[in-house]
């Protein structure tokens, strides 16, 4: 890792991403950390800005979306303001 290692809530910052998201990029491979201790398994995580940038860059987990997917039939409203309910 480069000199300068980033804190798990560093990372997070950095990243605008919860706690629990990178705790699961870390698990799937997307974001490359290591424990400072890591004879410990509680011991805290670091990483660095370039794995940071790497895991934003990383194909995994990705989906494209369009709005239009799957959509074969018109959706009924529930309830319109020109129609009183009941």
């Amino acid at each position: 890792m480069e000199s300068h290692s980033l804190t798990l809530d560093e990372a997070c910052a950095f990243l605008k991403i919860s706690r629990p998201t990178a705790t699961n990029w870390i698990r799937t491979g997307r974001l490359q950390a290591t424990r400072k201790d890591p004879t410990k398994p509680k011991s805290p995580y670091l990483t660095t800005r370039q794995a940071c940038i790497a895991a934003l860059q990383s194909p995994l987990h990705t989906v494209q979306v369009s709005a239009g997917d799957d959509i074969t039939e018109e959706l009924k409203c529930h309830y319109s303001a020109e129609v009183k309910p009941g």
